[in-house]
């Protein structure tokens, strides 16, 4: 005589690739999970993780549809309108410098309590650029001793001007008007 069980496996997946957006804007962090479990008796949260402990984005309760936030994101974050149809992703709105870092996506179903049930994503938050008005070359002015840089540049050997980034003419025509990041992931 055999018997067959049926064995439920949940599977919560993230994009590999770090996401980019702007200061000020809003990002949607994606997460999808895979279950044949029907009862959707449990939750979805949303963490972000830090180098020595978490931070609650939020928890989203499948029965009562209702959320828990963390301080930080309370009225700016949101699960997707479809989280009952494996869509566990959220939208984190108004974003600051303090969102950049890895976030985790967990699933937890009661009805399905085996399988891989969390998956993590990195943002990256982009800064503006405040672009500088380049004006042309100094003019020639020595220094008049030692530290004295004569206002923004320096007296080179003959009198010329230099700069301490190097030369500005290599600065010209470049976009300064694009998004750049200012703190590398994770910070």
């Amino acid at each position: 005589m055999r018997f067959w069980v049926t064995v439920n496996a949940i599977s919560v997946e993230t994009p590999q690739d770090v996401l980019r957006a702007a200061r000020g804007k809003s990002v949607t962090l994606p997460c999808t999970y895979h279950t044949s479990a029907s009862d959707r008796n449990g939750f979805i949260q949303w963490d972000k993780l830090l180098r020595t402990h978490t931070e609650r984005v939020l928890i989203w309760q499948f029965l009562t549809k209702s959320y828990i936030y963390g301080d930080l994101y309370k009225n700016r974050a949101n699960i997707s309108s479809n989280a009952e149809q494996s869509d566990a992703s959220i939208t984190i709105n108004q974003l600051t410098m303090d969102d950049n870092g890895t976030y985790e996506c967990s699933v937890s179903l009661m009805a399905d309590l085996e399988g891989t049930s969390k998956s993590r994503v990195r943002l990256l938050v982009l800064g503006e650029w405040k672009g500088f008005n380049y004006a042309g070359p100094p003019t020639r002015q020595r220094a008049s001793g030692p530290g004295d840089r004569g206002g923004a540049h320096r007296a080179g050997p003959q009198g010329e001007a230099t700069w301490p980034w190097g030369r500005p003419e290599a600065l010209r025509g470049r976009d300064w008007s694009s998004p750049r990041p200012l703190a590398p992931p994770g910070v």
